[in-house]
């Protein structure tokens, strides 16, 4: 996935960030969010583009 130029950067980050998510730990748009500086919107952004591109079948919003 990280070599998926469809892809943008914000997306393979947040992606990244969901892999140190524990295995069976939900996660929301906000906890990824927390601590990273970034408002929650790009986070939402970089799941949904991970949704369209097959990558993540559900996002908690």
């Amino acid at each position: 996935m990280f070599g998926d130029d469809r892809l943008s950067l914000t997306a393979r980050g947040v992606f990244a960030q969901i892999t140190t998510v524990p295995v069976g730990e939900v996660f929301t748009a906000s906890s990824l969010a927390a601590g990273t500086g970034d408002d929650v919107s790009v986070v939402q952004a970089g799941l949904a583009e991970l949704e369209t591109h097959g990558y993540l079948t559900e996002a908690a919003r």
